[in-house]
């Protein structure tokens, strides 16, 4: 897998609101994995990272993604200050992104604040 991970800064009320508008451009983009929008409302800067299946799915979404990039943070009034690519080298699930933690819940609760009786 690759990823392509871009950086900006600015008001990320207005970043928010308009990457909002191209999600559904996003699901439907051949290849991509998923996508992360990290914000920093504190510092005003971001970070998108998104994973491709393949490097050629990566390398083909360049220009759209350029285009999609320039109209979001045009209409935000944010600056892309970096875009880099890598390939993904390691991933590492904890047990909340197994669902571990929601079956531990589960099996341990039957009702909110009613421990289960022992079987």
């Amino acid at each position: 897998m690759y990823a392509r991970v871009s950086t900006y800064s600015g008001d990320m009320e207005n970043l928010l609101q308009h990457f909002q508008s191209v999600i559904a451009a996003l699901e439907q983009w051949n290849g991509l994995d998923h996508v992360h929008l990290l914000v920093s409302h504190e510092t005003g800067r971001a970070i998108t990272l998104s994973v491709w299946a393949d490097k050629e799915s990566m390398e083909r979404s360049e220009a759209d993604a350029d285009e999609m990039r320039d109209r979001v943070t045009t209409l935000a009034g944010v600056r892309t200050d970096s875009i880099e690519r890598f390939e993904l080298a390691r991933t590492i699930q904890g047990p909340a992104s197994k669902g571990l933690l929601s079956l531990l819940h589960d099996d341990l609760v039957t009702e909110v604040g009613a421990p289960r009786e022992p079987a």
